[in-house]
């Protein structure tokens, strides 16, 4: 301990969290963790919300034109934690997504799709 920096060691002892794996401790997925190093899992929970809206148009003309459109909205947040107390990620993802689709008959055999 004395070839160890004084503020290097108070920075060790404030922020740095004691081992809280046993030497060899499996934690699932096949890591084995042992050694001297590896030795700490961050038990918090992650959380997560998301929220997600979908818009749907169908439509039909006697001519046999179709038409259809879909608009999708999805958000999610939340926070997935880090190796260390005290660190994580918070994130904050929106998707949109958009389709349309139009179908044109030019004969009684014959489409012409146009799609977006």
């Amino acid at each position: 301990m004395e070839r160890i920096n004084p503020v290097a060691l108070s920075v060790l002892q404030q922020y740095v969290p004691l081992p809280n794996l046993g030497e060899g401790m499996d934690v699932g997925m096949g890591m084995s963790m042992g050694g001297a190093f590896n030795n700490y899992l961050d038990t918090r929970a992650q959380k997560l919300q998301n929220d997600q809206g979908t818009v749907r148009i169908d439509h039909g003309w006697q001519n046999g034109s179709l038409l259809f459109g879909r608009y999708t909205l999805s958000s999610e947040r939340g926070f997935t934690p880090e190796n260390l107390p005290g660190f994580g990620t918070n994130h904050d993802n929106r998707l949109q997504s958009v389709t349309a689709s139009f179908v044109q008959p030019i004969g009684s055999r014959l489409v012409l799709p146009a799609n977006e």
